[in-house]
């Protein structure tokens, strides 16, 4: 088991996913699943090159954000969207909302999984840039 920590220290989610990312390049069957309640553009931003870097040879990428008390931005659904058209069929992005005002969608889930393994990393962080690296996230 691998201690992920936030902010100031070299291990991050932010560089957790840059490996997960990294390592998928020129290898197939790996898919990477994103739950998060909320995502904010930045942060798409900064993960995108990494992504294209993992789609490059057919992996896959799932994506799901909640749009519950408005916390995900518009530029992350923009920008999400526009990946999802630039890999028709390797990555898919879908927005939740809670069916009542008293739920709220609050995942904080990131797997990878590979031929053999399957990875996670659970806790606090957001797909925002705080929940990348700013904050000091579970």
């Amino acid at each position: 088991m691998q201690q992920i920590r936030q902010a100031v220290t070299k291990e991050s989610l932010f560089l957790e996913l840059q490996r997960w990312c990294r390592d998928g390049a020129g290898k197939r069957n790996r898919t990477l699943q994103i739950m998060s309640a909320f995502a904010s553009g930045p942060a798409v931003e900064a993960l995108e090159p990494f992504f294209d870097v993992f789609l490059s040879d057919g992996n896959k990428i799932e994506i799901i954000v909640g749009i519950d008390r408005n916390g995900t931005t518009r530029d992350a659904i923009r920008q999400l969207y526009e990946l999802q058209h630039a890999y028709t069929k390797r990555i898919t992005c879908s927005i939740f909302n809670a069916p009542s005002r008293i739920a709220i969608f609050h995942p904080k889930l990131y797997l990878l999984h590979t031929p053999k393994t399957v990875s996670a990393m659970i806790g606090s962080a957001n797909l925002t840039l705080g929940g990348l690296g700013n904050n000091f996230e579970s």
